[in-house]
């Protein structure tokens, strides 16, 4: 089945299509076409779901996501337990801290997913000083929300999978091109950051960044 045309711009406690997936539910085989643009600095944020305790199988997002922290193409956070299999995300996910083309935040598994949006490329370098911000009209209807140079250089946690992950990623890959260059902490093309397992995974895009910046995972903590 699929699902077009999808505009979300009021935040919630988690913001998607389905704002939370049960443990015992299950979304399967399910393309979404659209925008989940939230107004604020709304937290957990997903193309598909908000926050995954269930399982999300063989399914696609197309679009755009953007929102503060914890977005993911898929989901925004895919919990303990959660499971994220089969999926592929595609077009563009924009955030602060814990981004990912699938998840955001993975504490559970991600298996056999492959993403292929651009997550974090794209930014107005906006003139500002202490006095004054120049902001015009265009910058805020194509972004959706304005960003300073001075917030760009606080971005953490990016990666073409997940953002954060204490969870397992196995088998997944990424294609597209991820991070601002010279911008942006712990940038990985599968994770930014991972305290967790990550197995037989592969990166085939461009990684940028300022520090902790690699093909795999930005910051691994020995």
């Amino acid at each position: 089945h699929t699902v077009n045309g999808v505009t979300i711009r009021a935040g919630g406690t988690h913001t998607a299509l389905f704002e939370e997936l049960a443990e015992n539910g299950t979304i399967r085989d399910l393309k979404v076409i659209g925008a989940v643009l939230p107004d604020g600095q709304e937290t957990t944020v997903g193309g598909i779901v908000g926050i995954n305790y269930g399982r999300i199988e063989n399914c696609t997002f197309r679009g755009s996501v953007s929102a503060y922290n914890n977005v993911g193409g898929i989901a925004g956070i895919n919990s303990e337990g959660g499971s994220i299999a089969g999926c592929t995300s595609e077009g563009i996910v924009e955030g602060d801290t814990a981004i990912g083309g699938i998840a955001g935040q993975n504490a559970g598994l991600l298996e056999n997913c492959t993403n292929t949006a651009q997550v974090n490329t794209v930014y107005t370098d906006v003139p500002f000083s202490t006095e004054e911000l120049s902001i015009t009209v265009d910058e805020i209807l194509k972004h959706g929300r304005v960003t300073t140079p001075a917030n760009m250089l606080q971005k953490s946690d990016v990666g073409g999978v997940t953002g954060y992950n204490t969870g397992e990623i196995l088998s997944c890959t990424n294609r597209e091109r991820i991070g601002y260059e010279h911008v942006g902490f712990n940038v990985g093309g599968i994770a930014g950051r991972s305290i967790g397992r990550i197995r037989t995974s592969r990166n085939e895009g461009f990684i940028l960044g300022r520090r902790n910046v690699s093909g795999i995972v930005g910051q691994q903590p020995p």
